[in-house]
C-alpha cells in the first residue's frame, strides 16, 4: 500500500498498525477531532513510527506536544521530499 489518505472520521486513528512501506501519507483530521486527539507525538501517534520509504507527508490539524519525539521522527526520515502542513 504505497499511498494512504485519511480524511478524519469519528474514532482516533492508531498509527501503530499502519504499514511501513508507504511513500505518500496524507492525513486531514481537523474537521472531526479535538486538539488532544491530534497529538502526533502521543503513544501510537504518527511520529512514533518509522516509514522508510516516506517521500511525501501532508498533515492537517496535528498538534506536536513532544519536540523530542518530533525531532527523532524528522531525523529518521531524511528521504522526505515534500512536506505540507497546517493547523
Amino acid at each position: 500500500m504505497p499511498y494512504l489518505n485519511f480524511l478524519g472520521g469519528n474514532q482516533f486513528l492508531d498509527f501503530s498498525q499502519m504499514p511501513p512501506n508507504i511513500h505518500t501519507l496524507e492525513v486531514d483530521l481537523s474537521p472531526t477531532f479535538t486538539q488532544t486527539q491530534l497529538d502526533a507525538t502521543a503513544p501510537k501517534g504518527l511520529m512514533t513510527r518509522t516509514y522508510p520509504n516516506l517521500k511525501v507527508l501532508i498533515l492537517n490539524g496535528f498538534l506536536v506536544s513532544n519536540t523530542l519525539v518530533a525531532q527523532r521522527f524528522w531525523e529518521s526520515h531524511p528521504g522526505i521530499e515534500k512536506l505540507i502542513g497546517s493547523e
